[in-house]
């Protein structure tokens, strides 16, 4: 009887394609390349420094309404 802490003892049959669920088209999970991942994150900084500019502005902008008092 195995259970899901013992190792398997069959090897799985490298002849057969990949049927794991990370292949699978319902994965919410899709394989990315080094250019894909990168391109990903350079947008994502990109994002951030766009918030980042607009927090800035709105600080100070405050400064000067309080300096203004």
């Amino acid at each position: 009887m195995a259970n899901a802490a013992s190792p398997s003892t069959t090897a799985p049959d490298s002849s057969q394609p990949l049927q794991g669920w990370l292949h699978s088209r319902w994965s919410p999970v899709t394989p990315l390349t080094d250019q894909q991942y990168e391109a990903l994150l350079q947008e994502k900084l990109l994002r951030l420094d766009a918030e980042i500019a607009l927090v800035d502005a709105d600080i100070a902008l405050l400064k000067a309404v309080a300096d203004t008092k």
